[in-house]
């Protein structure tokens, strides 16, 4: 079984004008047909201990290199990420790095090419946070908080060269990582406006406002809802 209702994604991998929907380890082409499985997909069924899923999937131009897209990402809950060949399913690279759970697709190496791929992982290594290059390279793994999290990507933050992730948990605190792994900057006012509030709650987006070029970080807690700016 392909796993959880967010582990699909659509992209138009053959270029013909229609998407092709990966579901778990399963691509079907636009007529519903299975273009390919992958080729390691009995492995992921297979494996033990909160295994034999796919949690999270993504699909598209990462890597960077004509030769290489398209790629997916496959968070394959304990058996862990592996990373795909976009047209036939052959795995090109795979990392057991305990229970990944979530993928995030982020520009946050303006030194490397191509997209990178955080994955944020549960279950017995809750919160640790891998980032991996679009060609499927361990580039680093934190563990900034001890909760579950799928931080949002925040574009364009003024002094930095790439995206960044906000880590919004009450462990964590309010703070912004870059592309290696590093805190960034924190936030105190916001800190102490959430307090002890319910991070699952919070619903924490990176968002535009109107013709702003300028994202601004919202949040809900205690029944309202808060913008901060760079300027906090």
């Amino acid at each position: 079984h392909y796993g959880h209702d967010y582990a699909l994604a659509p992209f138009d991998v053959d270029g013909d004008g229609r998407d092709e929907i990966l579901a778990g380890g399963i691509l079907y082409g636009a007529d519903g047909r299975v273009r390919w499985r992958h080729d390691r997909g009995r492995e992921v069924a297979n494996w033990p201990n909160s295994g034999d899923h796919y949690d999270n999937v993504v699909i598209g131009n990462f890597s960077g290199d004509p030769t290489l897209d398209p790629v997916a990402g496959l968070a394959a809950s304990s058996a862990g990420f592996y990373l795909v060949d976009g047209l036939s399913g052959e795995t090109i690279a795979c990392h057991r790095i305990g229970h990944a759970q979530f993928i995030i697709t982020a520009k946050m190496r303006s030194d490397l090419e191509g997209s990178q791929f955080v994955v944020a992982n549960h279950h017995g290594s809750n919160g640790v946070l891998s980032l991996f290059s679009g060609r499927g390279e361990h580039l680093w793994s934190i563990q900034p908080s001890f909760h579950v999290m799928e931080p949002p990507v925040v574009f364009a933050w003024p002094g930095a060269e790439a995206d960044l992730l906000w880590m919004h948990t009450p462990d964590s605190g309010q703070v912004l990582y870059d592309g290696f792994g590093r805190c960034l900057k924190r936030f105190p006012r916001m800190e102490a406006v959430i307090g002890e509030w319910p991070h699952r709650s919070l619903n924490a987006q990176a968002a535009r406002f109107g013709s702003r070029s300028q994202p601004v970080l919202t949040f809900t807690a205690h029944d309202r809802l808060h913008v901060f700016g760079p300027e906090e």
